[in-house]
């Protein structure tokens, strides 16, 4: 006698195929009966006829979700890419959702699959965002198993401690391929090799100063033209690369400036006033490019405030010690103080941790999630 276990599993896997065949082969025949579908050679037709082409139907015809399959099985693809946009994120999703299903494919894992060799460079604004995004790739990569190649994740942030960060330098093993999650950190002068795909979302963290509440913050904003134009560089520093941009050509040329604004304009001014007068330069207002009247009242009120500066705005005995010390006014001036009551060592130690912000901690999100179970 037989052991049926092995019947029942064989036809239960086989009566599961064909129920999802029979479910694609019913997309399939609906795509059919849809308004669209008789003018299908024609549409194709017209496209390679035409360099613009608009078509007008009523909304459940097909147009969007049929005609770039068309084109698709029509081999277009070969030429380049075949978008297809939406003005609102849920119809864009549902849409994305709907193809996928009539090409039976998974929506979002054609991740690294089909794009030639060559290691992925992609731009956050933050380390929060670059730990999430790692963690959802090694999440779906751990979904494909053995289907895929090998993809190699490396995040680098500026508090990274730099034997991680130097990890994005060493060579990819053959059969993989790298990808870099970093923040603006890389926008300029680092050079990866084998970098050939570059993801660009259009944002960046830039510091700002507010004069009317003396606070320096970083604030998100939309990448400028000069910060495209190099970021495009990434994918080809050592050969042919590609460039995505997660934006349109309308917010590069509406939403984008041309430059970033100079720091002089956005920084406090208070140290840049300290130094100048410390250099005899007594001119504060002919820069290059000037800063706010405001930024520079206030800079110029606050040296005051700390005793750098006299009524006459001239440099005091306490101001030209103050600038010895290349950090902000306000902490300056506590090392000068500190002699005083002979607690420089305490000041200094509290000064430089002040200056360096949290860029000396380092703590993975694992232990994190660690110590939480443990409390």
């Amino acid at each position: 006698m037989f052991d049926g276990d092995n019947f029942d599993e064989f036809d239960r896997e086989l009566s599961n195929k064909s129920v999802v065949k029979s479910a694609f082969e019913m997309l399939q025949e609906e795509r059919k009966t849809l308004p669209i579908y008789p003018f299908r050679e024609e549409l194709l037709q017209a496209v390679s006829e035409y360099l613009v082409l608009a078509i007008v139907r009523e909304t459940g015809s097909g147009k969007t979700t049929q005609i770039p399959q068309y084109l698709y099985e029509a081999g277009y693809t070969k030429q380049g890419k075949i978008r297809c946009t939406q003005l609102w994120r849920v119809a864009a999703m549902s849409v994305a959702a709907r193809v996928s299903q009539e090409m039976s494919v998974k929506l979002g894992h054609e991740i690294h699959v089909n794009k030639p060799t060559g290691d992925i460079l992609v731009f956050f604004t933050s380390r929060d965002e670059i730990e999430i995004a790692e963690a959802i790739l090694k999440q779906m990569t751990r979904g494909f198993g053995t289907k895929i190649a090998e993809l190699i994740i490396y995040p680098i942030y500026t508090n990274l401690p730099i034997e991680l960060q130097v990890k994005i330098f060493e060579p990819t093993p053959e059969g993989a391929r790298k990808v870099v999650l970093v923040t603006n950190i890389a926008e300029t002068s680092l050079t990866i090799d084998r970098i050939k795909y570059v993801v660009d979302p259009g944002f960046a963290k830039v510091k700002s100063h507010n004069p009317k509440i003396g606070m320096e913050s970083l604030l998100v904003n939309p990448i400028f033209k000069a910060s495209v134009n190099q970021c495009t560089g990434r994918s080809r520093r050592t050969g042919p690369g590609k460039w995505f941009r997660l934006y349109t050509l309308y917010n590069y040329h509406k939403d984008m400036d041309d430059n970033i604004m100079p720091e002089i304009q956005r920084t406090n001014l208070a140290n840049v006033v300290l130094i100048l007068k410390c250099l005899g330069i007594d001119d504060l207002v002919n820069f290059i490019d000037p800063p706010s009247e405001e930024a520079l009242l206030k800079a110029l009120e606050l040296l005051y405030a700390l005793g750098a500066l006299n009524k006459a705005g001239q440099l005091t005995r306490v101001g030209r010690q103050m600038a010895e010390f290349p950090i902000d006014p306000m902490l300056s001036k506590t090392i000068v103080a500190s002699d005083k009551y002979k607690c420089s060592n305490e000041i200094i130690t509290i000064a430089a941790m002040l200056s360096v912000g949290n860029s000396i901690f380092y703590r993975p999100k694992d232990s994190k999630y660690l110590q939480t179970m443990q409390e």
